[in-house]
């Protein structure tokens, strides 16, 4: 867990792999990874069939 006020680097990790239901919390993990500036193709959304 991140402490409150302090941020990760998450743009500095390669890939971030995140489970992605579609739902809003998903949704909205998936914007906020975006709007810290992770790149998207360092997001891997694996699908599960």
């Amino acid at each position: 867990m991140i402490a409150r006020g302090s941020r990760s680097d998450l743009a500095a990790y390669r890939r971030i792999v995140m489970e992605f239901s579609g739902g809003k919390d998903s949704l909205a993990t998936l914007l906020m990874l975006l709007d810290l500036g992770v790149p998207q193709n360092s997001i891997d959304l694996p699908v599960r069939w």
